[in-house]
C-alpha cells in the first residue's frame, strides 16, 4: 500500500462511505496526508463538525493505520483506493465513485468484459432459467458477471457464472454491507463460492450490517463496474430500475430480455424495450456483438447434439440440459424418474461425450 493510499484508508475509516464529505476535506486541505497531519496537530480538519474533528484527532496516529491494515490483512480483506492504479477504471468514471473499495477474492482484469445481470428478487421460473442460461454463456465466453448477490435473479446469475470453469474471474458481487458479512444468510454458500473464484466488493467498511438505504447506493457500483447491464425481469418500480437509472446516467449499455405482457415482473423490462432505453436480447450474441466478440463455440457455431438413436430418457435429459446446465436432483424432479435409472442415463451420456459433469453434480452439454 502506497503512502497516499494509507492516508486515504485513514480518512475513509473516519467518514465512511460519505464520498462528498471525504472530497470536501481533501479539497480543503489539498490531500489526505495533509488532512492527517493537520488532525495530528489538533486542527479542526472537518470544519464545525466537532464530533468528527475529535475522532480525527484521536485517530491521527501512524500506529492506528498500521493496526487497521493488519486487521484487514488478517481477515483477508483487500483495499483498493481511488488513488491506486489497481482501482477499477470503469468505476473511476462514475459520479461519486467510492473512495475505497473493500475486496474479498480477486478483481477481474481491467481488460475483462464485465456485464451486470440484474432482475427481480421474486422471479419466475422463466426468469431464473433465462438468467442462468445467459450468465453461464457470458462467463463461458470470458466475461465477468456482476450482480448484487441478492435473492432471485442476482443469485441465479452468480450461480450459473461460477460453472464456467476456465474463466479466471467468472463473477463479481457488490454488497450492501461489509464484505465480511454474508447477506442474505441463505446465500452464504454462494457468497463463499464467489470469493473463491471471483470477488465480493463493497464501499461499506467491514462489519457494516445491511440496511435498506445501503442498497440504492450499492446499485450505482453494480452498474459502474460493468460495461453493460442486462435486465432479465423487473417490475414497474424496483431496485432493478434504480440500477438501470444509474447505468443510463453513467453511459452504460442497457440490455433487456422481453417478458410476457401480462406478467407484472416483466413490466419494467418491456417498457425499457418499448421506450428504446434497452437493446432486445434473445441470446448472448445480442450482448457480445456490441463489444466485437467472435463467439467462440457460441450460439452460431455450436453443433446440436445428435439425438437419433438415443433412448427416450437420454433424449429428454439432453433436451433439458441444452437449455441450461442442470443438477441431477433437478433433472430427477423434472423427469419424475427413479434416481438409479437417471444415474445410469447420465453416466452413459458422459461416456458418449455428449454431456459433462460440473462441480455439484451439475450437467452441461
Amino acid at each position: 500500500m502506497s503512502e497516499d493510499a494509507r492516508y486515504a484508508l485513514w480518512l475513509n475509516r473516519l467518514v465512511g462511505n460519505n464520498v462528498r464529505e471525504y472530497r470536501s476535506i481533501v479539497d480543503a486541505w489539498g490531500s489526505e496526508r495533509a488532512a492527517f497531519e493537520a488532525a495530528a496537530q489538533k486542527k479542526p480538519v472537518a470544519g464545525d463538525d466537532d464530533a468528527l474533528n475529535a475522532r480525527m484527532r484521536e485517530a491521527a496516529r501512524e500506529e492506528k493505520i498500521d493496526k487497521y491494515s493488519k486487521w484487514l490483512r488478517r481477515h483477508e480483506i483487500q483495499t483498493v483506493t481511488y488513488l491506486e492504479e489497481t482501482y477499477p477504471p470503469l468505476l473511476r468514471e462514475i459520479y461519486d465513485p467510492p473512495t475505497v473499495l473493500f475486496v474479498k477474492g480477486r478483481l477481474p482484469h481491467p481488460d475483462q468484459l464485465t456485464i451486470a445481470v440484474v432482475g427481480a428478487r421474486k422471479n419466475t421460473r422463466y426468469g431464473a432459467d433465462t438468467a442462468k442460461a445467459l450468465s453461464f454463456e457470458l462467463a463461458r465466453q470470458g466475461c465477468c458477471v456482476v450482480s448484487g448477490l441478492a435473492y432471485g435473479i442476482d443469485a441465479c446469475a452468480a450461480t450459473a457464472a461460477l460453472l464456467a470453469e476456465d474463466n479466471p474471474c467468472p463473477t463479481l458481487a457488490v454488497l450492501g454491507c461489509g464484505v465480511d458479512v454474508a447477506y442474505p444468510a441463505e446465500n452464504e454458500d454462494l457468497y463463499r463460492a464467489v470469493i473463491e473464484k471471483g470477488a465480493v466488493v463493497s464501499e461499506f467498511a467491514p462489519g457494516t450490517t445491511p440496511l435498506p438505504h445501503h442498497f440504492p447506493k450499492r446499485n450505482r457500483i453494480i452498474s459502474g463496474l460493468a460495461r453493460g447491464v442486462l435486465v432479465v425481469e423487473a417490475g414497474e418500480k424496483s431496485g432493478t430500475q434504480i440500477t438501470v437509472g444509474h447505468a443510463l446516467e453513467q453511459g452504460r449499455d442497457v440490455f433487456a430480455v422481453p417478458g410476457r405482457i401480462t406478467d407484472s415482473r416483466s413490466v419494467g423490462t418491456n417498457r425499457l424495450l418499448r421506450d428504446g432505453h434497452a437493446k432486445l436480447v434473445l441470446g448472448v450474441g445480442d450482448i457480445l456483438e456490441e463489444y466485437g466478440f467472435d463467439i467462440a463455440g457460441g450460439e452460431a457455431e455450436r453443433k446440436e447434439p445428435d439425438l437419433s438413436g438415443l433412448p427416450d430418457l437420454a433424449r429428454r435429459v439432453v433436451e433439458l440440459v441444452a437449455v441450461e446446465p442442470r443438477s441431477a436432483d433437478e433433472l430427477c424432479q423434472i423427469l419424475a424418474v427413479e434416481v438409479k435409472e437417471l444415474n445410469s442415463t447420465l453416466t452413459s451420456l458422459e461416456f458418449s461425450g455428449i454431456m459433462k459433469q460440473l462441480p455439484g453434480r451439475v450437467y452441461s452439454l
